[in-house]
């Protein structure tokens, strides 16, 4: 399983938002640590509720769920984008807590990062952030 298979899967557990989201990603590069050594959650500072949230998308990841994302990227004009990549837009990554993954639609044919709308038209592109 590659390694935007297990962000997806933290990503669609419920009581992680982007900030704890982010300081997983920041901490684990490699999410197969995270989720193969759990114990590993000790080194970082979360709540007690946190904590149990990420233990949990941990042990009973949604796999089907995760498929169904992959499945969606899988058309042309469907991406999905970690922070890291390099076509994340730089100014929402210097937000309190950016969205950890972008969901975007580009129409074929068109750069994502050159997404822009003319006025009055519609949109080249469209980004889904999900929190």
């Amino acid at each position: 399983m590659d390694d935007l298979s297990y962000w997806l899967a933290l990503h669609k557990a419920s009581g992680i938002g982007p900030a704890t989201f982010n300081q997983l990603f920041e901490h684990f590069p490699n999410p197969d640590v995270l989720l193969s050594s759990p114990e590993v959650l000790e080194e970082l500072d979360l709540t007690p509720a946190r904590k149990l949230a990420v233990q949990k998308a941990i042990q009973e990841p949604d796999w089907k769920a995760v498929e169904q994302e992959l499945l969606w990227s899988e058309t042309p004009e469907n991406h999905i984008l970690l922070l890291t990549h390099s076509q994340y837009p730089e100014l929402l990554k210097q937000i309190h807590a950016p969205p950890p993954l972008l969901f975007v639609y580009a129409r074929h044919g068109h750069k994502l990062m050159g997404c822009k709308s003319p006025v009055g038209g519609s949109p080249l592109c469209k980004l889904y952030p999900t929190i």
